[in-house]
Formats: C-alpha cells, sequence, structure tokens
C-alpha cells in the first residue's frame, strides 16, 4: 500500500469511529439531554369554579357546565336535545336489592381519566378525575371566551392535567397541550377523554357503539357481568417500533380516527381531530356496576416498549420500559352531536366526508391486480447455503398474462409491480434498491407493458418499501439510520415463524422516521423517469412507529406526527407528477392515493363486535378507488367477494407466473395460491358475474347502508343504485326480487 493510501485509509477508520463513538453516547445517555419535561407538580392556590352555568353559546348549541362533575353539556336549542362528558341524570331514585338508593358509579361522572406510572412500586396505576380531583376540590375553572378551561389536580399522584372545552359552529372540541401538563415524581402515561360521552345504558334498545375496527363494527349494549368485557385497538395500527415476540390474531387495524354512539334518535361521532397517532379506541360494554356500554379514546402521552431479555434457552424476562419524557404534541377530539335522521351511522359517515380532504380525483375500481415479482429462497452449492432470488413473475411475464387477459375481454383498473427490486419482497436495500432485480427484467421492459396498461385505460404502479430494510444502500445502513424503540434499542421486525409459534431470526430495520424525507427524493431522482403512471407505497401508508433516537426532540415520540410527515411526503410525489397506490391504508394516506388496495371489508371480528359495516368505504368510496382483499389470497373467495359488492370495493388477485417448493418458506404470504394458469378461469368468471354490478354503480359514493336482517344487507349509491347482499345459505326475498344465496341483486328501493 501507497503512503498516500495508508493516510487515507487511517482518516476513514476514525471517521467510522469517531462515528461510533457518537452513536454509543446517544444511546448511553451520555450525549444530549432531553430539552422538554413537563413542568412540576404544585397543588392549586385556589378552586373557585364559579365560571357561571351558561360558558358558551351559538345559533345551534349552548355549552353549560355541569357543577358536579366539571365537565360540560352542549344542547340543541332548537330540540332541546342534550349530549355531554356525562350521561343524563334521571330524577327517578333507583333502589339496590336492599332498597338503597344507588349511587352513580364515578366513572361515569369523570370527564378525564389518567394512567401514571407509580415509581416507588414501579406499578402503573388508574386515576378519575371525580374522585381525584373534582370531588376533593382541587380543581380550577378559567372561563374562556367561547368555552372553558378546567385543570383538573390529582394530588394523589400529583399530577395536574388541564383540558380547555370549546364551542364550535356544528360541536365541541376537547382539548389537552401535553406542555401544558404538571409532573411530580410519577409519570403520567395517557388521558383518556370523556369515557361516557358516547354510551348508552345496558339495557337501551334502538342503539349501539361504533367502533372503528377494520371497516367498522358495531356494538350493541348489553349487561354481561359485574365488570362487563372491554377491548381497545391502537389507531392506525400497533406500534410497530415495539418489541413483541408473537403475530397478532387478526390483521384489521383501526384505520380510521373516528368513533360513535346512537341512543335512540341521538348520535355522536368524535373525531381524534389532534394527535391521533399517539391514540387507542377502547369499548367497555356491559358491566352492571356502571349501567352503561360506552367507546372512548385514550392518548398515550409516553410512549414504551416490552423489555425482553433472554434468560437461558426458550426463558425470557418481560419488563416495560417507557420514555423519558412524553410527546408534546396536543391532542384532542371533537364530537359532532347528530340527531333526528342523521343519528346513525350513515349520518357518521355523511359527517366524516365531509372531514377528510381527499387530494384524489372521484375514481373507481373494479379489478386490481399485484403481480409479484421473487422472493429469497434458500439453495446450496456443494454443501454450502446460501440465498438466490426465485424470479416468480418476469417483466415479459406480466406482458404475457395483460395481454392473455385483453384478448378475453378483461381491463383491470390497475396493475401494481410488487416485490420487482434487488431482493424481490423481502426486505434488502430501501426500496429495493430503487432498480429492478436483473432476473426480473429491466426498466426498458416497462414501456411495453406501460403501452398495454394504457390501451386498455389501466393505471400501472411500481412498489417501493420505504419503511423496511435489512441491507445497506441508498445511502442507507441499518446500523445508523433504523428508528430507536423507547429503550433506546434498533427498532427491528421480524416475520412471524408457525415452526416455532414464535418470531423468526432475520428481521428487518424501520427506517429513522428522520430519513423520509431523503428516501422519497431518491425515489424521485432514481425511479422517476420509469415508464409508470404511479408509485406504490403499501408499508409507509398503513405502518405506524415511534423513532426515540433524539434525545433533544420529541416530534417522534409515541408515533406522534406519523399522519402530517407521511401526508407531506405523499403530496410531494403527486406534485412530482406520480400517482399513488397505497395498501390497507390508514385515513391520511388513503385521503392522498389514488387507489387504496386491500381496503378493509371487514373488523377484526373480536368477541364484542355484534356487526360489521362498511364504514372506511361510505366515507372514501367516490374520492378514491378502493379494491378488496385479493380473492385468492383470503380463506373464503365467496365471502370476500360480497364483502366487496355490499362496500362498492373493487375486486383483487395476486398472481405470480411460475412457482417453486421452496417458496413454501417465504416470510411474505402471497405464493400459496397465485400462479395466474390455474386461477385464470375463476378470474375470468368472477369478472363475468360482477360486470354489470360495477358499471351499474360506477364512481358513485355510497349514500347509504342499511342492515336488514341477519344474512341480508342493502347498499345505496348516490346515483340511485341499490344492491342487495345475502350471505344466508338460502334464498331471500327483497323489494328487487329474491335474493339467491351468497349472491347479491341490483335493483329496488332500500327503504
Amino acid at each position: 500500500m501507497t503512503r498516500e493510501g495508508a493516510i487515507l485509509l487511517k482518516k476513514k477508520t476514525a471517521a467510522v469511529l469517531c462515528a461510533l463513538v457518537a452513536v454509543l453516547l446517544s444511546l448511553t445517555g451520555c450525549g444530549e439531554q432531553t430539552t422538554w419535561q413537563a413542568a412540576p407538580y404544585v397543588s392549586p392556590t385556589q378552586t373557585d369554579v364559579s365560571v357561571g352555568s351558561v360558558l358558551a353559546e351559538n345559533a345551534r348549541f349552548r355549552m353549560t357546565l355541569d357543577a358536579e362533575t366539571l365537565g360540560v353539556e352542549l344542547t340543541e336549542i332548537a330540540t332541546g336535545k342534550r349530549w355531554g362528558t356525562s350521561p343524563a341524570r334521571s330524577d327517578e331514585v333507583k333502589l339496590d336489592e336492599f332498597g338503597l338508593p344507588v349511587t352513580r358509579h364515578a366513572q361515569l361522572e369523570s370527564p378525564v381519566t389518567i394512567r401514571y406510572l407509580d415509581v416507588a412500586s414501579n406499578t402503573a396505576a388508574d386515576a378519575l378525575a371525580y374522585t381525584g380531583a373534582v370531588k376533593p376540590g382541587n380543581a380550577v375553572c378559567t372561563p374562556l371566551d367561547d368555552g372553558l378551561r378546567v385543570e383538573y389536580y390529582f394530588n394523589n399522584c400529583e399530577i395536574c392535567i388541564p383540558i380547555e372545552y370549546r364551542l364550535l359552529s356544528d360541536g365541541l372540541q376537547m382539548r389537552l397541550d401535553p406542555k401544558e401538563i404538571l409532573e411530580g415524581e410519577n409519570m403520567l402515561l395517557s388521558v383518556g377523554f370523556a369515557p361516557f360521552w358516547c354510551a348508552a345504558e345496558n339495557t337501551a334498545t334502538d342503539s349501539y357503539l361504533f367502533f372503528p375496527s377494520g371497516s367498522g363494527a358495531l356494538i350493541y349494549p348489553r349487561e354481561i357481568s359485574q365488570p362487563g368485557e372491554s377491548c381497545s385497538a391502537a389507531v392506525y395500527g400497533d406500534d410497530a417500533s415495539m418489541e413483541v415476540w408473537d403475530q397478532p390474531t387478526t390483521a384489521q387495524a383501526v384505520r380510521l380516527p373516528v368513533y360513535g354512539a346512537k341512543t335512540g334518535d341521538t348520535a355522536t361521532l368524535a373525531v381524534l381531530s389532534e394527535g391521533a397517532d399517539v391514540a387507542t379506541i377502547n369499548a367497555t360494554v356491559g358491566s352492571t356496576s356502571i349501567g352503561y356500554s360506552a367507546v372512548y379514546p385514550t392518548f398515550n402521552l409516553r410512549g414504551y416498549t416490552d423489555n425482553i431479555k433472554e434468560l437461558y434457552s426458550n426463558r425470557y424476562h418481560h419488563g416495560t420500559v417507557y420514555a423519558d419524557s412524553m410527546t408534546d404534541t396536543p391532542v384532542a377530539v371533537t364530537f359532532y352531536p347528530l340527531s333526528g335522521d342523521d343519528a346513525d351511522y350513515n349520518g357518521m359517515a355523511a359527517r366524516c366526508r365531509t372531514l377528510f380532504d381527499c387530494d384524489a380525483n372521484a375514481a373507481t375500481s373494479t379489478l386490481d391486480l399485484t403481480f409479484v415479482g421473487g422472493a429469497m429462497v434458500d439453495r446450496s452449492f456443494l454443501g454450502v447455503p446460501y440465498q438466490t432470488l426465485f424470479p416468480a413473475t418476469t417483466l415479459s411475464d406480466v406482458s404475457d398474462i395483460l395481454s392473455a387477459l385483453a384478448e378475453n375481454g378483461v381491463k383491470p383498473s390497475s396493475v401494481t409491480l410488487s416485490g420487482f427490486g434487488k431482493t424481490g419482497v423481502d426486505p434488502g436495500a430501501l426500496g429495493g434498491g430503487f432498480r429492478i432485480a436483473g432476473k426480473l427484467g429491466k426498466p426498458s421492459q416497462l414501456g411495453a407493458i406501460s403501452a398495454l396498461c394504457e390501451q386498455t385505460g389501466t393505471g400501472l404502479y411500481f412498489d417501493f418499501d420505504l419503511v423496511r430494510f435489512s441491507a445497506r444502500g441508498q445511502g442507507v445502513t441499518p446500523f445508523f439510520d433504523t428508528a430507536l424503540r423507547a429503550n433506546r434499542k434498533q427498532a427491528k421486525g421480524y416475520p412471524f415463524d408457525i415452526a416455532v409459534l414464535g418470531r423468526g431470526t432475520d428481521g428487518w430495520s424501520l427506517l429513522a422516521r428522520d430519513q423520509y424525507d431523503d428516501a422519497v427524493t431518491r425515489l424521485l431522482r432514481k425511479a422517476g423517469g420509469w415508464a409508470v403512471d404511479g408509485v406504490g407505497l403499501t408499508t409507509l401508508g398503513c405502518i405506524r412507529y415511534g423513532d426515540y433516537s433524539s434525545r433533544s426532540d420529541v416530534a417522534y415520540y409515541a408515533a406522534a406526527g406519523t399522519a402530517s410527515q407521511v401526508a407531506s411526503e405523499l403530496r410531494r410525489i403527486r406534485e412530482a407528477g406520480k400517482q399513488i397506490m397505497t395498501s390497507d391504508a390508514n385515513a391520511y394516506a388513503a385521503a392522498c392515493s389514488d387507489v387504496v388496495y386491500a381496503a378493509p371489508t371487514v373488523s377484526a371480528g373480536l368477541s364484542l363486535f355484534d356487526v360489521d359495516v362498511p364504514f372506511y368505504e361510505m366515507v372514501f368510496r367516490g374520492s378514491v378507488a378502493l379494491s378488496c382483499q385479493s380473492l385468492n389470497l383470503v380463506s373464503d373467495a365467496r365471502l370476500q367477494l360480497l364483502r366487496a359488492v355490499e362496500s362498492g370495493a373493487g375486486l383483487a388477485y395476486t398472481l405470480t407466473a411460475r412457482y417453486d417448493r421452496d417458496l413454501l418458506d417465504a416470510d411474505c404470504p402471497v405464493f400459496y395460491n397465485s400462479l395466474y394458469s390455474d386461477l385464470s378461469p375463476r378470474l375470468l368468471d368472477v369478472v363475468k358475474e360482477t360486470a354489470p354490478y360495477y358499471a351499474a354503480v360506477g364512481d358513485a359514493s355510497i349514500a347509504s347502508h342499511r342492515i336488514v336482517s341477519d344474512t341480508l344487507r342493502a347498499t345505496t349509491f348516490s346515483n340511485g343504485v341499490t344492491v342487495w347482499v345475502n350471505y344466508g345459505s338460502s334464498p331471500v326475498a327483497s323489494p328487487a326480487g329474491n335474493v339467491p344465496a351468497k349472491s347479491f341483486l341490483i335493483g329496488g328501493s332500500a327503504q
């Protein structure tokens, strides 16, 4: 080696060592410190609550103080109908089995709940505003021009939660700014807002809770037991940065930041108008001691992760590590009261449509196809194992299949090329290296596919994974550019290995959140000139996670800021002239997309859910093209087809041109029933069966949906077309005629 080469090598080595030291300092806490912490707790100096009964009033509503709970009530002036942070009290005195007056449960009287970490015992505990602050007289009320500010002082745990209640022209907003929280020795974890605003008595009829799981679900109030039952789900899906060792039982997440309840001729749509990224939706049902069933949000202000250590073979210690600081992102819920004909989930969906500002033009999907390029498979040479890319579908195969479909009169709405990068559908270099694997084709071949798509009016998308990666490349390395968990360890994901009923050993890194902008810039620079209409962002549109890489900036703590950050990047891509495809998209991504694959058509199917409704499609159809999960990848293709018809979503298939036995071990479960030569006859039959339906509904939005019976559903579109869907095993009569078993019928009125 020359002297100059030796000097250059020393400089490079020194640079790497400096970088390593900087990273290690940040990981051990010896570097920069968190600049924002909650102000120290002090007891209130005065607790005057004499602010008057009427807090604010406009042309439609009057907001008044609930002096008993220091929550608020909202009254519709024209009708006298009432909503509020606590259910209305009855003048009738209820007696228990011993003839003694029944006192309302404290949970019904609490406009706010908190969960905190008791540092002395290192355990999480809950507290109610009513018993912890209001009843002891530790609350301060301050009038606002349009409402009220209440500071709830929880003296026992030394935490103060300041809530602002503001009257809007069409509802009421409840808001908390974390920077105004006071915190003593204990650590605030989460805050629950108005747990019984969206509630119904357990014995009520013509009432239900709306829970936004997947497509949406209704929960009917009922009596179950003294404690009742409960469920919860993170908004926008579980935080992917958290350590997990098992696979969730369902893939249906909460994609819409809304919930609601109907009670007779009144209802409420509640929207997480700020901070939905850190929220969880909860439902409590059937408690005889409370007497009400309810759905409500909690905002997880302090992120956390399970901390799992392997003690010895197959023996682990599970602990929880919380972030050193809370997020500073304000959180808010806006309550929209509904009455009369609007007091149901149809009215909630109609109100939602005015809230999501969709960038895309009115469009529809009838048939969306995904072609899977390949996956990494295990091979060996002379006993030496290695991995190589198996070409399940080349670009030439795609051209051949599209030509064959065109000859049979099939014109897909859109085509997505997935897994055509360097490592196929498996995470490798970020974005698949922003190149096409040599075994699968080359960019010039995209021109032929694009020409075929143009002839049939088909949109063409190339999918890029901008979230997961496992190899260095494109300016990104797993060591330096991976997001960190709340315990300052690298955030990694792992496939679920059914053989060991746990996660596999080969995982992937989650891209550091501050790298999103650079990733999109590389995508536009390297693949922006390819002959495709748009880009697919299946992971970016549905994966939410926190990033604790910085000790001085809490912007990404607890997954805060996900919605605004991702929406901003998607709009950058649209401004560059590319259309966008997402999959199973969260609301913020769906609103920026041209087409959403795998739109949820069912809920998570929890035991508390009584019936599924196509709420997701009721909000987005007519603004964004939607298609269902691939019919060839679900357990019951006929059921999925009926769900698609009921919700107005298009059909979808995932296709490959060839198969190999080694694909059985692929981490991505898309190969077991995707061979086009096997699927072709059934695909053609399904397209023929549904063609009249999709021609009839066109790009209309959903005007109303009705649950006619246990097996019959009716969906009416804005162009007046109604479709009747029968899930039963026998024909059912409808105004349009007899609907065959497990089939659908177009026509007639849904009234």
